[in-house]
């Protein structure tokens, strides 16, 4: 879901709610996404070092959903509820913080900010203001400038004295190996430009990606940097997917064969290269990644970085289906998190159900990809994003 100037209804007015108690004030809650809350939006996204456009994309709105999802805990562990609908941007969520300001002495305005942040024993971001959220599962809100632009993939990096190989950057190179290096390799043998994927970017590679350069009006450099891999994900496609529920269960196994598994913990990733998030928690882009190659995704799947946005763009459809009440079927999308606290910190997707089993393949999941099995009623299990029925 995208938010601009010139949107009304429920979700602006939600979004108008959650600018005021994050300290971005739009004035009126009126559902009406007009000047005072555009300037609440360019606020919020100067002030969290997110690109400055006005525009409330699955970014913005992760970040915002994400500082949503701390204040509902806070106002929880203070004895606030909302009753079985949990806590979500509105107007008893403002009325919950104003009351807690009241009984603290604190000023009454609704605003979410230091003082507050520190009476309801909120743990304040240091790095808010660089946009950078490393929380676990979720995304972080932007990707981390050394993951992106630091040590190249052809040279070992030393920590503690100890030389690392393996995927130490996003840009490859003669010279590079590793996990990506191989997910590169396999990309191109899919496209029919070499044969082997043995994790090392030798002369057979570099010929691959000389020719596939050279193919695709690129500048032939040898170097996979952000163009090269940008006109790969354009033109790789997994063979045989439908455009349904079953083409994105069918996509997560395919990737499940390849194997991709991070190096060093460091979040580099194909899927957080193709999101445009590369060296952030990376579950959620590959549940977009796969609902992007079945060719379903922002029509069946959102595009999301950030779990609980998923959560929200269910919702908002009318598709997101509470866990023991609902029967998933292949094709869904699995939450994971507290169904007590709300907290959303992972996310999967349904591969097969039986009996009382379910089976996810999930990524960032023990750093790789990763199928799982769990018991229906597992509480881990938060909810499902209903995919099947939509065609």
């Amino acid at each position: 879901m995208i938010l601009r100037k010139g949107n009304t209804g429920s979700s602006v007015c939600g979004l108008q709610y959650a600018l005021h108690m994050v300290c971005c004030p739009p004035g009126e809650f009126d559902g009406i996404f007009g000047a005072n809350t555009e300037k609440a939006v360019r606020l919020y996204q100067n002030t969290r070092g997110l690109t400055v456009d006005g525009i409330v994309g699955d970014i913005t709105w992760g970040k915002i959903l994400l500082e949503m999802a701390d204040i509902g805990q806070a106002l929880t562990a203070k004895g606030y509820t909302n009753g079985a609908q949990g806590w979500s941007a509105g107007k008893a969520m403002l009325q919950a913080v104003l009351e807690f300001q009241k009984r603290h002495s604190l000023s009454a305005d609704g605003m979410v900010g230091p003082k507050t942040m520190q009476a309801l024993d909120m743990k304040q971001n240091e790095e808010e203001s660089s946009g950078v959220n490393s929380s676990s599962g979720a995304g972080g809100a932007a990707a981390a400038a050394g993951s992106q632009n630091g040590n190249t993939g052809s040279r070992p990096i030393s920590q503690n004295g100890i030389h690392k190989t393996g995927t130490t950057s996003a840009v490859l190179k003669p010279g590079s190996n590793g996990s990506l290096t191989k997910y590169l390799q396999q990309m191109l043998n899919a496209l029919g430009y070499i044969e082997t994927a043995d994790g090392i970017f030798g002369k057979n590679t570099e010929a691959a990606v000389l020719t596939f350069q050279k193919e695709h009006g690129l500048e032939e450099d040898s170097l996979v940097g952000s163009e090269t891999w940008k006109k790969l994900f354009q033109v790789y496609k997994i063979p045989g997917l439908h455009k349904s529920a079953a083409g994105l269960a069918a996509a997560a196994r395919y990737e499940l064969r390849l194997g991709f598994t991070e190096n060093h913990s460091n979040n580099i990733t194909p899927y957080g290269i193709w999101y445009g998030m590369n060296g952030e928690p990376w579950c959620a882009m590959f549940v977009s990644w796969c609902a992007y190659q079945a060719g379903i995704l922002d029509r069946i799947v959102p595009r999301f970085a950030y779990c609980p946005y998923g959560v929200h763009w269910y919702r908002e459809q009318g598709r997101l289906k509470a866990a023991g009440g609902y029967v998933p079927a292949c094709g869904d999308t699995a939450f994971f998190g507290s169904r007590i606290t709300g907290e959303i910190s992972h996310t999967g997707i349904v591969v097969s159900v039986t009996g009382s089993s379910v089976t996810t393949i999930e990524g960032n999941s023990g750093d790789r990809v990763r199928s799982r099995n769990y018991d229906m009623g597992d509480p881990y299990i938060y909810g499902y994003g209903m995919n099947w029925y939509i065609e």
